[in-house]
This record gives C-alpha cells, sequence and structure tokens, in this order.
C-alpha cells in the first residue's frame, strides 16, 4: 500500500502519516485508530501485539502492549491475548482529568463495546447523547458513529473495555 493510498483510507494526511513513520511526530488516539481502520487491522495489532495461537492463550502483564497519547496522556493497555480473525478484546483505558478520547471514529465492521468503570467516572457522548457511569457501573453501545469519552473529573478515570466484533 502506498502513502496516498493510506492516506485516502485512513484520512489523515500522506504529510502527517510521512512524519511518522521518520519518527518525527506522534499520533494522538484518533489519529492511530485511524490509520488502523485505514490498514484494516486492530489498534492492538497495529501497536505490535502479536497474535495468539490457536487454543488456550495468555497475555502476561509483562508483555501487554501499552499506548499512551502524547498530549492527553491517555493510556489503553491490551489485556487480553489478540486473535487471529478477531474475536473479543479486553483492554485497560486510563483518562487523566480534564481529558478525553477525542473523537473516536466508527470502525469498518459491527462492534460491540462494552465497559465497567473501575475508578472516578466516565461522560460518554454516543449519538448527541451524554451518559455518566462511576466506579461499579456499567455501559454498552453499538459503535455505529463517532463518538468520545471524556473524563470531567478531578482524579483519573480507569475502566475496563471488552469489544466483541459483530459481523
Amino acid at each position: 500500500m502506498t502513502l496516498n493510498e493510506l492516506s485516502g483510507r485512513s484520512q489523515v494526511s500522506r504529510a502527517f502519516l510521512s512524519a511518522i513513520e521518520r519518527s518525527e511526530k506522534s499520533p494522538t488516539l484518533p489519529i492511530i485508530v485511524r490509520i488502523a481502520r485505514g490498514l484494516n487491522v486492530s489498534m492492538s495489532a497495529l501497536l505490535g501485539v502479536e497474535p495468539a495461537a490457536t487454543g488456550v492463550a495468555s497475555n502476561r502483564s509483562a508483555d501487554q502492549v501499552t499506548f499512551r497519547d502524547p498530549q492527553s496522556g491517555f493510556e489503553r493497555t491490551v489485556l487480553s491475548p489478540l486473535r487471529e480473525g478477531g474475536g473479543a478484546e479486553i483492554v485497560k483505558h486510563c483518562i487523566p482529568p480534564g481529558q478525553s478520547s477525542g473523537l473516536l471514529p466508527v470502525y469498518p465492521t459491527a462492534v460491540e463495546k462494552h465497559i465497567l468503570m473501575q475508578e472516578g467516572e466516565l461522560t460518554a457522548l454516543i449519538d448527541d447523547r451524554e451518559y455518566k457511569i462511576s466506579s461499579g457501573d456499567t455501559l454498552s453501545f453499538m459503535i455505529e458513529s463517532s463518538y468520545r469519552l471524556c473524563n470531567e473529573g478531578s482524579v483519573p478515570c480507569v475502566y475496563i473495555v471488552v469489544m466483541v466484533e459483530r459481523g
């Protein structure tokens, strides 16, 4: 795939992609998600998580891959082993106070997202509606439009996400 093709598929400028490739720029979470979509891979695969072999698989804490958004401090850690052909993926997110995920795009395939709050309070902006959840609460939705996850509080917001591909 050429840089021009990836730019068209990901809606990220050719110049910015080139700067990332030369390690001159660090992509934010929304940009890295768009690049993964443009390459037709999961964000975890793009970040280097190796797919598990068939059968029983584990993902030891020392091997878990974390992405940290250089602008917001948003952290995403892959907890589950990555499976060939998709399926479910479990990740842990931590959003610093006053920060957000940025506007996240729709996946190329149907994906259901389940969020289990561990610490703090999360505000999810989905389909022009606002949903607030606190420690112990859950939120589930199909990703059918762009959405944003925000920490409007004064403490870090930590939650577990289970994403399930539905087609």
